[in-house]
């Protein structure tokens, strides 16, 4: 089929040139596939999809041929033969011969020019029997969104200038006026689980269209209505859009980005890549060129799309491209990958593994999950560095690159200031806090509300989830040993805080040190945000500060857990025993009202069996009831958000540490004793690298509590630093 339709270089005046097929009919023999010069396309539409199964395929017939096409791509084109029969359209799978990888290489690299031209971009969700009373839920979003844009031109013309309040306010308007049942909430929950949104190339195809129609089965709606639907979930069902696809918040704020007329308010590839690190592909090449048509123009130049590289050629070669094109050295904090992730390439230290994604998360366990909180980080991780200056206003030299045969070895500027003297436990995955996985039945879209306004809903929305899915009812097990193991490293790194080798004052002034470090400094705070209003304020150290320092007095008052310790149920029996520290977390005097329960219980026993011990029944059985009731009471009452939350996805897979010279620091998970700090130059912040005889290895970015100003950089010092 493709040897009758050579494409011709793309180096002539012509420009580059693309084949266009004219869809009859699935089934028919004369669909025709044709070659045109992009600049002289004729009106055509841009398919954007998921390609399935590769094993799953069926026949399609082309210019007299019989081609293999996945079957979601058949289904597809069945649901459009009806309505564009006739009309040309441009189809990855079918317009690109995928064996030729000089061709597919040629292809990609006009990808974006190829979706901006077109009249349309389809965008296919699957057929309608994915989803169930998927037509309410269309109309629903259709309705929502007519609303939505009706407060919004209302609300604009009072004058108000703050287009977030409009939209904040156009979006509780709407909802409380056009509420979203119970089955339409599901149907809309169950179109954003599609497979679809988790792939790397809908991100250009979405963000350059002119235009974009989502289709799934027979129901439709434009792709901008879509877009007020998404804003919506996301202000009044944060914690469900939070479990769902990552590709969704940026795929909203790239669209309006590329939208606008400034070109210089659109995102580097430095910020693409970690922005959509967890999208999948199934290349693992297209994890960059996938965003490279997204990239300013000059990036887009600096990489050639090889189809023929292996993927550590490929990161390798884009990574230093970036590196020396920018001398931007927050490219280095993606070195790291989580704890929990598999080593798949044989890369250098200095050069991001992008291959993994959502799918190396892992799995639910009985319908419940941790979520992708580092999704949450990785988009934040970049402008909190942007606020240190730790090698004082220093610029960063050109690096440079040399091949050897132990690899690629970058060469960079910079001075070892401290070495790791003490490392504490790591904050891993399994000290996050579970989640639902299918909200489906549990919820509907409602405005945010107050603090007050949530006690008053939780009972009721607490028994309704526990008839619903009886699962939930053992979250708050679960859940209470997560936070009591995170609970425990957090004790383990306060007593760390608290060594005679930390040079730092008082307890409370230490205190203030270590959650200062943890948070990784003030300039992070910005960055933390909850759906509840009025849970936070801003002057997050000092309430961290007095919140652990009450919790570590009640902790040392909890009779049950010093019998614990001291009978060595902690050693012997550490799920026990987090669980009980995770119930006194949840509320601070629980398991102490849960040691009155045991001593009225055992009080009881005594007075019954025991001819030696008389107590009335007056004193055991209040005693009883008492510690009954306050121990359930952190079940069956919502507590206060503790701004200690923030803390354990805050620092997730990083450990506290302890310097030579009596720092403390925060690190990587897989930072060691003996590692050390090192300042580069043009950085700003410092990293932890490791010795390999005369070169040195990247662990990871670090935030060490003075040093993060300025304070420890000297010019003079900086010498050439060889990285493998």
């Amino acid at each position: 089929l493709y040897r009758n339709l050579p494409l011709p270089p793309g180096t002539g005046e012509a420009g580059p040139s693309i084949r266009l097929l004219r869809l009859r009919g699935v089934n028919h023999d004369n669909n025709e596939l044709k070659v045109f010069p992009l600049k002289e396309c004729p009106e055509f539409r841009a398919l954007s999809y998921c390609w399935g199964d590769l094993n799953d395929t069926l026949h399609m017939h082309c210019n007299g041929q019989c081609l293999n096409i996945t079957r979601n791509l058949h289904l597809a084109l069945e649901h459009f033969e009806s309505e564009y029969a006739g009309q040309l359209f441009w189809i990855d799978a079918i317009c690109i011969d995928q064996e030729v990888k000089l061709e597919l290489a040629d292809q990609v690299s006009i990808m974006r020019d190829i979706y901006s031209q077109a009249k349309e971009v389809l965008v296919w969700l699957g057929p309608s029997t994915l989803c169930k009373n998927i037509q309410l839920g269309f109309s629903a979003c259709k309705q929502y969104a007519a609303r939505m844009r009706y407060y919004i031109h209302f609300l604009a013309e009072t004058g108000e200038a703050d287009h977030n309040l409009i939209a904040d306010a156009s979006i509780d308007l709407a909802i409380r006026s056009r509420p979203f049942t119970g089955p339409e909430s599901d149907a809309l929950l169950e179109v954003l689980r599609q497979p679809y949104w988790s792939r790397v190339w809908i991100i250009q195809e979405l963000c350059v269209s002119k235009v974009a129609q989502v289709h799934m089965g027979e129901q439709s709606m434009p792709w901008d209505d879509f877009v007020l639907v998404l804003l919506m979930m996301e202000r009044c069902m944060s914690f469900v859009v939070r479990n769902l696809e990552t590709n969704l918040r940026a795929l909203m704020d790239l669209r309006r980005l590329y939208a606008s007329e400034d070109p210089a308010s659109r995102p580097h590839l430095a910020s693409l890549l970690p922005q959509f690190r967890w999208s999948q592909a199934t290349n693992p090449l297209d994890k960059v060129y996938g965003l490279l048509g997204l990239a300013p123009s000059d990036e887009r130049n600096l990489v050639d799309i090889e189809y023929t590289l292996s993927p550590s050629e490929c990161y390798t070669k884009v990574m230093f491209a970036l590196l020396e094109h920018s001398r931007d050295l927050s490219l280095l904090l993606n070195c790291n990958a989580p704890s929990f992730a598999p080593k798949k390439l044989n890369l250098p230290s200095w050069v991001p593994d992008w291959s993994y994604d959502a799918s190396n998360l892992p799995p639910p366990r009985f319908g419940l999950s941790e979520s992708n909180v580092y999704h949450r980080f990785d988009v934040t991780r970049k402008g909190i560095y942007e606020g240190y200056q730790a090698s004082a206003n220093s610029e960063c030299p050109t690096p440079t690159l040399q091949n050897s045969p132990d690899g690629a070895i970058l060469t960079l500027h910079g001075m070892i200031t401290d070495q790791i003297s003490e490392v504490a436990p790591t904050m891993e995955l399994h000290h996050q806090l579970l989640l639902i996985v299918d909200h489906t039945g549990l919820y509907v879209p409602s405005a945010p509300f107050y603090w007050s306004e949530f006690v008053s809903k939780y009972w009721t929305g607490l028994l309704w989830r526990g008839l619903m899915k009886p699962i939930t009812i053992l979250l708050f097990p679960m859940n209470c040993y997560r936070k009591g193991a995170a609970l425990n490293v957090l004790l383990t790194w306060a007593r760390l805080a608290q060594s005679p080798a930390i040079s730092e004052g008082e307890d409370a002034e230490r205190f203030k040190i270590l959650f200062d470090t943890l948070m990784k400094g003030p300039q992070s705070y910005k960055f933390i945000q909850d759906r509840v209003k009025g849970a936070y304020s801003k002057n997050v150290t000092q309430q961290l500060t007095e919140e652990f320092q009450i919790l570590q007095f009640e902790l040392g008052w909890n009779f049950l857990l010093k019998f614990m310790t001291l009978v060595g149920i902690e050693y012997l029996f550490p799920s026990l025993y987090f669980s009980v520290l995770g119930l006194s977390y949840e509320h601070f005097r629980g398991t102490f009202h849960l040691t009155g329960l045991i001593i009225g219980l055992e009080m009881m026993i005594a007075a019954q069996f025991s001819e030696y011990i008389t107590i009335p029944l007056s004193v055991s059985v209040p005693l009883l009831l008492y510690g009954l009731y306050t121990s359930a009471l952190p079940i069956f009452a919502p507590v206060q958000p503790k701004r200690l939350d923030l803390l354990f996805s805050a620092v997730l897979d990083y450990r506290l540490a302890k310097t030579e010279s009596g720092r403390l620091a925060l690190v990587p998970h897989n930072a060691e004793m003996e590692d050390s700090i090192a300042l580069l130059q043009g950085g700003k912040c410092p990293f932890v690298v490791r010795q390999q005889e005369s070169k040195w290895s990247f662990v990871g970015d670090s935030y060490v509590h003075g040093m993060m100003n300025g304070e420890e950089w000297r010019d003079e010092d900086s010498k050439e630093m060889e990285f493998v």
